[in-house]
């Protein structure tokens, strides 16, 4: 570029500067130029969203991958640390109460098992499964969760399972012995 034409344009930023377009005017010079086909206008290419969505669903399933891998060693050890499956059982006389204190009681009773130095561990089930082979005539009994307990005997398993909340809501606790092999 020439040393003049520097100038020029030097000379019009600080006149721009010094004099901004007021932005109603900008718009109409804008307007006028696209009615004109000076300036087309173009239009930016954005990613569809849910190719974002699909992303981060991808991101979310692998880093949960990592995370489960890093923090389980295997099934059989996790298995080897419990002794007893309390399976959780209820029928139409189950009364369910409020979520929000079930979820409370749960936890001050699974807190007091491991006060005593041992482990519990356990989930919700579904309500409804899928049947291989129905062995269940009674299709109002309904297996509802599971905790997995390490205690020191049958007795004292038996002693948790009937001090949890399950049992004061109408729920039944089925106490199965995990075999070593």
């Amino acid at each position: 570029m020439h040393q003049n034409e520097q100038q020029k344009i030097s000379s019009w930023k600080a006149f721009e500067e010094q004099h901004p377009l007021p932005d109603h005017l900008e718009n109409k010079i804008v307007e006028s130029l696209k009615q004109k086909e000076l300036i087309k206008p173009s239009r930016i290419r954005t990613i569809p969203r849910w190719t974002m969505g699909v992303a981060a669903s991808v991101i979310f399933f692998l880093l949960g991958f990592y995370v489960n891998a890093s923090l389980t060693t295997s099934t059989e050890g996790y298995l080897t640390e419990f002794n007893y499956m309390l399976l959780l059982h209820e029928n139409d006389q189950f009364v369910a109460g409020n979520p929000e204190q079930r979820f409370q009681e749960y936890a001050q009773w699974m807190g007091g098992i491991y006060e005593k130095g041992l482990k519990i561990d356990g989930q919700e089930l579904a309500r409804k499964g899928t049947d291989i082979q129905s062995i269940i005539s009674n299709k109002s009994h309904f297996t509802t969760g599971y905790f997995l307990l390490k205690a020191p005997n049958l007795k004292e398993a038996q002693a948790i399972a009937q001090s949890c909340p399950h049992v004061k809501y109408g729920g039944q606790i089925e106490i199965k012995p995990i075999l070593k092999h």
